[in-house]
């Protein structure tokens, strides 16, 4: 089965855990958060956090990814999904480069699991935030 994917952070191409992670992900367009969102930089690596906190925030900028599910599996591992401060994986409204709305896979923190904001909330994370991260790098 196939899955559309909305990633923010360093699932983005060109940034540190796309090349490990998303090897069969076929990149599919630029797209935003059709809703306002808190992105955040958090904890001492300043790891990009996507806060369920809809209506706050900025409309998000990322790119749209149709991965399988060995690769959704992966991911899942990666950002600690079904763990107690882990990420959970849970749908959302985007809109593409051509207006398209789709409802797609994001990965997203609980409110009260980011207590280490780092940043006031970001509309895109770029190579300006791009710091070298601890913990989930390395092979998948």
């Amino acid at each position: 089965m196939r899955h559309l994917l909305f990633v923010y952070g360093t699932l983005k191409r060109g940034f540190t855990n796309h090349g490990p992670y998303m090897t069969t992900a076929r990149f599919l367009d630029t797209a935003t958060t059709c809703h306002p969102f808190p992105l955040v930089l958090h904890g001492v690596s300043h790891t990009p956090v996507l806060i369920d906190a809809r209506g706050r925030g900025h409309r998000v900028s990322g790119e749209l990814f149709r991965v399988d599910n060995p690769t959704l599996g992966k991911l899942d591992r990666l950002e600690g999904v079904n763990e107690q401060d882990g990420y959970r994986r849970q749908r959302l409204m985007i809109t593409d480069s051509r207006g398209g709305m789709h409802s797609v896979w994001g990965y997203f923190k609980s409110p009260a699991r980011a207590e280490d904001v780092r940043s006031q909330p970001l509309a895109v994370y770029d190579k300006r935030h791009d710091r070298p991260l601890y913990g989930n790098i390395g092979t998948p």
